[in-house]
């Protein structure tokens, strides 16, 4: 019983759109990239989406080796072809082929929500 109570409760603070770390996605629409952007109508703690919040997702992500990693900026200058794939309520992906280490072309992604947070309709990062 205690555990289906955790779970609503906590259900309830990501649907206000509180913040905990990451999963953005579980309160935004319409995401999408603009250019190297994130773009989202996201939740506010009243329950209403904002208007579109924009997170510059190459302050934030490079690539080392070709893969995609965070705590690094400046992916577009070794990444082409990049987007974005909602996988699953879970998955909010940046893709991409990134150059590795003897200049070849490799597919890497890397989940958005494991560092981005909706905080009152706004895209923030998490450290």
């Amino acid at each position: 019983m205690n555990k289906v109570i955790l779970g609503v409760l906590m259900l309830s603070i990501a649907m206000a759109g509180q913040a905990f770390a990451g999963g953005f996605s579980q309160t935004c629409k319409d995401i999408r990239l603009d250019g190297s952007h994130l773009q989202a109508e996201c939740k506010s703690q009243r329950g209403d989406y904002g208007d579109t919040s924009t997170f510059k997702l190459n302050d934030y992500i490079g690539s080392s080796n070709g893969a995609l990693v965070w705590n690094s900026h400046d992916f577009k200058a070794h990444c082409q072809n990049w987007g974005f794939q909602q996988a699953s309520y879970n998955d909010a992906l940046l893709v991409a082929s990134c150059k590795n280490n003897v200049g070849e072309y490799v597919h890497t992604q890397i989940n958005l929500n494991e560092r981005i947070s909706n905080i009152d309709s706004h895209l923030r990062y998490d450290n």
